[in-house]
C-alpha cells in the first residue's frame, strides 16, 4: 500500500504547507497539517495523507486526489467542485457546508462522514460506503448513488432530486 512508503520527513503537526512544496506530490504525508483556507485547486495529491488536517475553506476545485486518505480530516465550508476523489478514504471527514458539485466520489469509503448542507449537485457516489453519513440539509439534485452501499438520506433536501435505484439495496 502506498501509505506505507510515506516519507516521514513530512510529519510536522500542525503546520503550514511549506512554501518549497508543489501542487504536485504523489504519496506525501501532510497528516495534521493545518491548511485552513488555502488554495489548492487544480493541485495533484494522489496516494496522499490527509488525515485529521484542518482543511476548513480550503480550494480543492478540479483537484485530484485519488487514492488519497482524509480520516477524521475537517473540509468543512471547503469547495471540491469538479474534484476527483476516486477510491478516497474519508472516514469521519466533516464536509459541513461543503461545494462537492460534479465531484467525483466513486467507491470512496464517507462511513460516519458529516455532510450537513453539504452541496452535492452532479455528484458521482457511485459504488460509495455511506454507512453512518450524515446528509441531514445536503443538497442533491443530478447525484448519482448507483450501486452505493449503506445509504441514509433522510433529512436531505432532495428537489429535482435524479437518483438510479437499481442497484440500490432495499430493505423492508
Amino acid at each position: 500500500m502506498p501509505f506505507n512508503n510515506i516519507p516521514h520527513s513530512l510529519e510536522k503537526k500542525s503546520l503550514s504547507l511549506p512554501k518549497w512544496l508543489s501542487k504536485e506530490s504523489f504519496g506525501a504525508n501532510f497528516q495534521g497539517f493545518n491548511l485552513k483556507e488555502k488554495n489548492l485547486s487544480q493541485a495533484y495529491f494522489p496516494y496522499c495523507n490527509f488525515s485529521r488536517c484542518n482543511l476548513r475553506q480550503v480550494q480543492f476545485q478540479a483537484s485530484v486526489l485519488n487514492n488519497t486518505k482524509l480520516d477524521y480530516a475537517d473540509l468543512s465550508l471547503a469547495n471540491l467542485e469538479n474534484a476527483n476523489l476516486y477510491f478516497t478514504s474519508l472516514v469521519n471527514v466533516s464536509f459541513i457546508g461543503a461545494n462537492l458539485t460534479r465531484t467525483n466520489l466513486q467507491h470512496a469509503n464517507l462511513s460516519y462522514a458529516n455532510l450537513r448542507g453539504a452541496i452535492l449537485l452532479e455528484a458521482d457516489l457511485r459504488g460509495a460506503n455511506l454507512k453512518g453519513a450524515d446528509f441531514t440539509g445536503a443538497i442533491f439534485e443530478k447525484t448519482n448513488l448507483y450501486n452505493a452501499y449503506h445509504v441514509n438520506i433522510n433529512g436531505a433536501y432532495l428537489d429535482h432530486l435524479s437518483i438510479n435505484f437499481d442497484g440500490l439495496p432495499c430493505h423492508k
